[in-house]
C-alpha cells in the first residue's frame, strides 16, 4: 500500500494514500465544511509551520484537512511489513493503526478514522 510520509520532530508518519483525495496548499481558514486538523499541534510541536494539506477522503458533508510541515516522500510498504502496536501502548498511541521500520527509521502508521474523531 502506498504512504505520504511526514516527518514531525524526529517521528516519522505515514499516512494511508488510499485514504487521501488529494495533496493541497494548507488553507488559511478553514470554509464551513472543513475542518482542520495540524499534525504538530496533535502532537503538541509547538511553532511549527505546517503549509501543506492532505485533504481525507470522507462520505460526510465535512471535509478533513491535515495540516503537515511537508510530504518527505511517498513510499509503498507493504501490508506483511507493518506491525500492529501493543495493547499497552494505545493510550500513548491511539492515532496510530501500526509501524513498521523503513531504512532503520520507525514509521508510525496514522489511523486516519481515529484521528477524525477527536474532540
Amino acid at each position: 500500500m502506498k504512504f505520504f510520509i511526514c516527518a514531525l520532530d524526529g517521528i516519522c508518519l505515514g499516512i494511508p494514500a488510499e485514504q487521501t483525495e488529494k495533496l493541497i496548499s494548507a488553507p488559511q481558514s478553514p470554509a464551513d465544511t472543513e475542518v482542520l486538523i495540524s499534525l504538530p499541534n496533535v502532537f503538541h510541536l509547538k511553532n511549527t509551520d505546517a503549509p501543506h494539506g492532505i485533504v481525507l477522503k470522507s462520505d460526510g458533508p465535512v471535509t478533513t484537512v491535515l495540516l503537515t510541515p511537508k510530504i518527505d516522500i511517498e513510499l509503498e510498504i507493504p501490508d506483511e511489513n507493518i506491525f500492529p502496536l501493543p495493547q499497552a501502548l494505545m493510550g500513548q498511541l491511539q492515532y496510530f493503526t501500526g509501524a513498521c521500520f523503513s531504512d532503520h527509521t520507525l514509521i508510525l502508521i496514522l489511523n486516519t478514522v481515529k484521528l477524525m474523531e477527536m474532540p
